[in-house]
């Protein structure tokens, strides 16, 4: 672990339990002002789409963010702001929001990683590799979150005295799934043997794989290693987090749910976002793996 200060140093203004209050406020505002903007257009393409994986995922990462965040809101205007606070009290707090940044992370990552399966699905070393990668990632994000909570220490106002290790395994982690998906996205839209077909939607995942990676990138760039060589941001980063994996997360589903397109056939049955390649109607369709429909794909 690295002690960052003694009690008697004093703290940078951010980690003032009233600043803490206050990016709470922030970013709890920011995310219903996201659920406003796009009520049209999760109206249209969810809560009247068909059934569908991406759809499942989708409420999660939308409503568990806003149930969450809107939660410690409260919890750190009222019980957190009457210091001193107890350790206990401190362990439960960090567990609460753990599990909710778990669960915001590991449903973003399931979009992202059925955006590649989409891409490589026929082919039988990428699946696997894939569903390696993503079980070896959840594995280490449980593992070093439950050590994270074990082995913290808190001071009277939640402030984490000393940064666990796990802290940067987790980042580097995280940063290097993204970085090998975003790569896998982009070598096989410059290989792709039919871009004038294929190329709208190749190019919509590369930019919203970059926007995934980049932005969880960023954060976890930034803030793991100044929690870990600086000072704690405990305070803040957790609220932060949630409502950018939400806002990413709905985001790069609402631009999938929007590419799906009717198209008529002889038995009149309505199927969805369909590319045509050479070898095929079905051999590229993001239809196959978010609907299920699947009698209609064969």
């Amino acid at each position: 672990m690295v002690q960052h200060y003694t009690e008697y140093e004093k703290h940078p203004f951010w980690e003032d339990v009233s600043v803490r209050n206050y990016i709470s406020l922030m970013t709890l505002v920011w995310l219903i002002w996201e659920t406003i903007v796009m009520m049209g257009l999760e109206y249209k393409h969810i809560w009247k789409s068909e059934r569908s994986i991406i759809r499942r995922l989708y409420y999660p990462i939308r409503y568990v963010a806003l149930v969450g965040q809107f939660s410690n809101h409260v919890i750190t205007t009222t019980l957190l702001s009457r210091v001193p606070l107890t350790p206990h009290t401190c362990k439960i707090w960090f567990a609460y929001q753990s599990v909710i940044v778990q669960l915001m992370i590991s449903a973003v990552e399931a979009v992202v990683f059925l955006r590649v399966y989409v891409m490589y699905k026929d082919d039988l070393r990428s699946v696997i590799f894939l569903m390696m990668l993503f079980a070896l990632d959840t594995g280490v994000m449980v593992y070093t979150g439950v050590r994270i909570n074990l082995d913290l220490i808190f001071d009277h106002t939640c402030l984490i005295e000393s940064t666990p290790k796990e802290v940067c395994i987790m980042g580097v982690v995280a940063v290097v799934v993204q970085l090998i998906l975003w790569f896998m996205t982009m070598y096989k839209q410059a290989t792709s043997k039919n871009k004038r077909q294929e190329g709208p939607l190749l190019q919509l995942m590369t930019r919203d794989g970059a926007i995934v990676c980049i932005g969880l990138s960023a954060f976890f760039g930034f803030a793991v290693p100044y929690t870990y060589f600086v000072h704690e941001l405990t305070h803040s980063a957790f609220s932060i987090l949630i409502s950018l994996l939400s806002v990413i997360g709905c985001r790069v589903i609402m631009n999938i749910q929007k590419l799906k397109v009717p198209l008529q056939i002889e038995s009149s049955v309505e199927l969805t976002t369909w590319i045509r390649t050479e070898q095929g109607m079905s051999a590229f369709d993001i239809g196959s793996v978010f609907t299920f429909n699947r009698q209609y794909l064969d």
